[in-house]
C-alpha cells in the first residue's frame, strides 16, 4: 500500500502481507524479491563436520549439507539461479558460484552419470541416514564461476561479518560483497541479472 507522508508518498505497507511490499526507502536500490528472482549467499561448505571437502565440491559442481532438519531446509531452500559464496570454516571464502539444479538427497543425486553415493569421495556423511530423507546429505548442483582449488588458497575473512550458521544472505552486507567482488573478480548484480534473464527465456520457452 502506498501512504502520503506530507508532501511526499512512501512505499510503506503493514499487515500480513507486507514482505511482499517494497521496504521504505529502497527504490533506489535494486533487491532480491523485487528487481531479482535470486539472492547472494554465504554457504558454509560444512567439510569441517564431515561433509564433502571443497576440493571435490569444486571438482564436481556440487554443495552438500544434512544431517537434520535444519541444515536439510538449508540446502533445499536455495534455488535454481542463486548465487553461492562458498566458505570453509578456519579458512575462508574458497568460491563463487551459481545453483544450477535444487538440492536432492544424496542417493538420487548422479554426477556425469555416475551416481553420487558410488564415487570414491572418502567422506563420512556420504551414506549416513541415506534413507531418511530428514538426516540424509543432501546435494545441490553449482556452476562454480570462480574458485580456488585448494582451500589453503581461501580468501580470509579478516574483519567481515561471517553468519555462524550453514547459509545466510549476504545483500546487506556491503563489506563482503565488495570484498568478494574483488577477490573473485565477480559482478554479483550482473550475475543476479543474468539469472532472471535466463529465468525468462525458461518462462516464454513454457508458456
Amino acid at each position: 500500500m502506498i501512504w502520503k507522508l506530507g508532501h511526499t508518498l512512501i512505499n510503506k505497507a503493514s499487515g500480513n502481507f507486507s514482505e511482499k511490499f517494497r521496504p521504505h526507502k529502497s527504490i533506489h536500490k535494486k533487491l532480491p524479491g523485487f528487481d531479482f528472482k535470486n539472492n547472494v549467499y554465504h554457504f558454509n561448505t560444512g567439510e569441517t563436520e564431515g561433509h564433502l571437502n571443497w576440493e571435490n565440491c569444486f571438482k564436481l559442481g556440487c554443495l552438500t549439507a544434512g544431517g537434520g532438519k535444519r541444515w536439510v531446509k538449508d540446502i533445499s531452500d536455495l534455488e535454481v539461479g542463486d548465487i553461492i559464496a562458498a566458505y570453509v570454516s578456519k579458512y575462508g571464502y574458497v568460491g563463487i558460484g551459481k545453483v544450477k539444479a535444487k538440492a536432492r538427497p544424496i542417493k538420487e543425486v548422479y554426477i556425469s552419470n555416475i551416481p553420487v553415493t558410488a564415487m570414491d569421495l572418502n567422506y563420512p556423511k556420504q551414506t549416513k541416514d541415506i534413507d531418511d530423507y530428514e538426516k540424509c546429505e543432501y546435494v545441490a548442483l553449482v556452476d562454480w564461476i570462480q574458485g580456488v582449488e585448494d582451500k589453503k588458497d581461501a580468501k580470509p575473512a579478516k574483519g567481515l561479518y561471517v553468519p555462524q550458521g550453514t547459509k545466510a544472505s549476504l545483500w546487506n552486507q556491503t563489506k563482503s560483497l565488495d570484498f568478494l567482488e574483488a577477490e573473485f573478480e565477480v559482478d554479483f548484480e550482473d550475475l543476479l541479472q543474468d539469472s532472471l534473464t535466463s529465468y525468462s527465456k525458461l518462462e516464454k520457452i513454457g508458456s
